[in-house]
């Protein structure tokens, strides 16, 4: 399917959306991962919204990687919508890549691990945060309100650390900047 939408491109389009892919699939996969918290569906996912972009790629794209990052997380929220009826409540260990990942350092399991502790909207901030979105450029991207959007990500951050064992800093109300 993306093969025949790629064939409708011209060779120097074909190959800009290779680079587009080669610098972004990993940080696409992250982020899509940090929302649904199993590598498969996030490769799954991944797949299905470079299909999407590239059907669009010869159209003026201003952020591709907004673009994609759009339909990413709408495809892991539809994603969460059809599985919540099968699974009622994360279990540990389920989808958790902290228990798979041996090659990965103690602290970057435990930090996976805490992220487990998350609700999924406070994941999808901080998702979109850890890649440069300010609250209001996520509110843009999800339709939700910047402040709502600068308290999961306080509040993610807040939890992240009581989970990893991090003293909170002296001002602990001090929210996100919505700028």
């Amino acid at each position: 399917m993306a093969d025949s939408a790629a064939t409708n491109l011209s060779s120097s389009e074909r190959e800009a959306f290779a680079r587009y892919v080669h610098q972004d699939h990993a940080r696409l996969k992250a982020f899509v991962w940090m929302i649904v918290k199993n590598e498969q569906d996030a490769e799954d996912i991944v797949q299905e919204t470079l299909i999407r972009v590239v059907k669009r790629w010869n159209e003026p794209l201003e952020n591709p990687a907004g673009f994609a990052r759009t339909i990413a997380r709408n495809l892991a929220m539809d994603h969460l919508r059809r599985i919540r009826p099968k699974q009622t409540e994360f279990q540990p260990g389920q989808h958790d890549r902290a228990e798979t990942a041996p090659e990965l350092s103690d602290q970057a399991q435990r930090l996976l691990q805490a992220l487990t502790t998350l609700t999924p909207s406070q994941r999808e901030a901080l998702a979109w945060w850890s890649y440069g979105y300010k609250p209001a450029e996520i509110a843009e991207h999800t339709g939700g309100n910047p402040r709502t959007i600068s308290s999961h990500i306080s509040q993610g951050f807040k939890r992240l650390r009581q989970e990893m064992g991090v003293p909170l800093p002296p001002a602990e109300g001090k929210e996100v900047s919505d700028g």
